[in-house]
């Protein structure tokens, strides 16, 4: 028995298309806003410079603590405009 057949079996309203969610908003609003593919990678590409541009091999020592802290208020600057 396959997975996909174990689970219709245990509940028969189970459907296996995005249209099968209009009967449970909640799970939608859930399923929406969670399984929903970013558009472009360009905001992991600056994270990942950002913290490229602190892990120096002058920092090679800084704790993970201290590491995201530092990344945090870095990234987080150009969003409140302190800049």
């Amino acid at each position: 028995m396959k997975a996909d057949s174990a689970m219709t079996f245990r509940h028969p309203s189970l459907a296996t298309s995005l249209p099968s969610l209009q009967s449970y908003p909640a799970v939608q609003t859930v399923f929406m806003r969670y399984n929903t593919s970013l558009p472009s990678s360009a905001a992991v590409e600056r994270l990942f410079s950002c913290a490229g541009l602190i892990a120096t091999s002058r920092r090679n020592g800084l704790k993970d603590i201290t590491f995201e802290k530092l990344l945090c208020l870095n990234t987080s600057d150009s969003v409140v405009n302190l800049r």
